[in-house]
C-alpha cells in the first residue's frame, strides 16, 4: 500500500461531508464552495499560524 494511512482517512472523511452536503441541500455549488473554502484554509491561513 502506497501513500499515508492519514491521508487516505481525510479524503474518506471529506467525500463523506461532501456527499452529504450534496444530498442534503440537492445543490452542487455548496460542496463545492465548502470545498473551496477549506482548501484555502489548508493551503493559505493554516501555514501562517
Amino acid at each position: 500500500m502506497t501513500g499515508s494511512l492519514l491521508l487516505v482517512l481525510a479524503a474518506l472523511f471529506g467525500g463523506l461531508l461532501w456527499s452529504i452536503l450534496y444530498l442534503k441541500t440537492r445543490n452542487i455549488l455548496v460542496p463545492i464552495i465548502s470545498h473551496i473554502f477549506f482548501d484555502i484554509l489548508l493551503l493559505i491561513v493554516f501555514p501562517l499560524v
